[in-house]
């Protein structure tokens, strides 16, 4: 599975520094829920702590992603095309692991982005939960995240490029990563200009062709999904 180059930095990040000291780690750090694989619904919580952790598990929803706009929402139940995960609170004790399983309550009409957030609780019987410098080195009780992407049964990839407004929609229902995009102002390829973007755009978002390219007669977008290898989309005006 493919994911943007940010997304990807970022969930190597904290890879690492759950390997470093985290009393609590998550696998895998990003997954693609649907209704076909449903064994694969699902991630798992390792414990890393010497001690029984208690943990709440909640899942949010990110509105507007790959923006900036971007923001988390609450779930509630009423939002049918919500997902919701399976135990919501669990007891791990020392070197332990449970799963947790996510369930979609329909079939999205598009692509949605979700987070599921895995946070140690601290019970009033567990003062060792109050972390200080001389025990930092012994473990974090951090909150791990999940990304998670819902997708409809019916994939379709729709882009469209609006030359008068300089923009690039996503009319289609699952997100696509854009690479780059080479605008040309003639036939000649001395007239083509090549901006690297790398930039995920997601379902009914757009992304604002860059100023440098202008007076466009042809547009070429590189892009994949995250079930395809690089695709090459040309328009002409």
């Amino acid at each position: 599975m493919k994911i943007t180059q940010q997304i990807y930095c970022l969930l190597f990040g904290v890879l690492i520094s759950s390997l470093t000291y985290a009393n609590i780690m998550v696998y895998p750090m990003s997954l693609t829920i649907n209704d076909v694989n449903l064994d694969k619904n699902q991630f798992k919580v390792y414990s890393k702590s010497d001690k029984v952790q208690h943990l709440n598990i909640y899942v949010k929803q990110v509105l507007n992603p790959a923006t900036a706009q971007e923001k988390e929402a609450p779930i509630f139940i009423l939002n049918e095309t919500a997902i919701i995960a399976s135990p919501q609170k669990i007891i791990l004790p020392p070197g332990a692991e449970h799963t947790i399983r996510l369930r979609a309550l329909s079939s999205p009409s598009k692509e949605s982005l979700y987070r599921v957030y895995v946070e140690p609780v601290a019970t009033n019987s567990d003062e060792d939960q109050l972390i200080t410098e001389e025990r930092a080195s012994e473990g974090i009780n951090l909150t791990r995240v999940v990304l998670v992407y819902s997708k409809p049964q019916i994939p379709e990839v729709k882009l469209s490029v609006d030359t008068q407004n300089g923009i690039i929609q996503n009319k289609g229902n699952i997100h696509i990563w854009i690479k780059d995009i080479t605008a040309c102002i003639s036939t000649e390829c001395s007239t083509c200009k090549k901006i690297i973007i790398e930039r995920s755009v997601f379902p009914g978002l757009s992304l604002q062709i860059p100023e440098v390219i202008t007076k466009m007669k042809s547009i070429v977008i590189d892009y994949r999904t995250q079930d395809s290898d690089l695709i090459s989309q040309h328009w002409y005006f």
